[in-house]
């Protein structure tokens, strides 16, 4: 007899997994830069919207506030990217039944969207600074990280254009 061992994870109290329905992550921009201008959202409309998306199904509200495009001008500061973090999660933080999340790849803005309620950390650069690391294991956060081509891989780089086979 072949044993199995079920793979589940939990997700700032959301069980993912082997045998788990389809977990919904709505997603909040409060990225003025961003490459899709009609997904940024005002200050004033981070909590309406989010609560918008609790009723549709969401399970945990993701905030991003800096464009990560890669074939887009849009660096800002760490400063800015966390003003923005935090003006977003402090929002909605003592207001949703749901965890947020927090779309970063860099220290000090993981740290402050911790600090302001965010239970998650969404790093699409895989850990590229192992400091994020470190946060939110001291945090006992929970870790979302997206796999993703070297930066010299992407668009018009090396393996740019290949398909499949």
């Amino acid at each position: 007899m072949r044993m199995s061992r079920e793979l589940v994870a939990d997700l700032a109290g959301v069980s993912l997994g082997d045998g788990r329905p389809v977990a919904i992550m709505g997603v909040i921009n409060v990225s003025p830069e961003s490459f899709h201008a009609g997904s940024v959202h005002r200050d004033a409309d981070v909590l309406p919207t989010a609560l918008a998306m609790v009723e549709a199904g969401a399970v945990l509200i993701d905030v991003g506030a800096r464009s990560t495009a890669p074939y887009l001008a849009t660096e800002i500061t760490a400063a800015e990217e966390t003003s923005r973090l935090v003006r977003a999660i402090e929002r909605l933080a003592a207001k949703l039944p749901v965890p947020i999340s927090a779309d970063t790849c860099r220290a000090e803005p993981a740290r402050a969207a911790l600090e302001a309620g965010a239970r998650v950390i969404n790093d699409v650069s895989t850990l590229r600074d192992p400091a994020v690391a470190r946060l939110v294991a001291s945090h006992s956060a929970s870790l979302v990280l997206m796999a993703s081509a070297p930066v010299g891989e992407r668009r018009g780089g090396r393996g740019a254009g290949r398909g499949p086979g």
